[in-house]
């Protein structure tokens, strides 16, 4: 995320002699925690390795500018 804009996650190509072809813009947007370094996916919210962990939703609403989310 920057300036409040979301963007896909950035992958390395790899040539078939394992070496470096470029960055490119993935295809699934994920987070990462900064602190445990968890990734999940934005649309799912599931972990890409294991689907069976997953991010718990939580109400989010926009009024008058400001992001209200519901935590309790």
């Amino acid at each position: 995320m920057c300036q409040g804009k979301i963007f896909n996650q950035v992958e390395e190509v790899i040539t078939p002699d394992n070496k470096s072809a470029g960055l490119r813009f993935g295809k699934q947007r994920h987070i990462v925690c900064p602190w445990h370094g968890y990734e999940f996916d934005l649309a799912t919210g599931c972990h890409p390795g294991d689907p069976a962990m997953r991010l718990t939703p939580v109400p989010v609403a926009v009024r008058n500018g400001h992001i209200y989310v519901s935590v309790g």
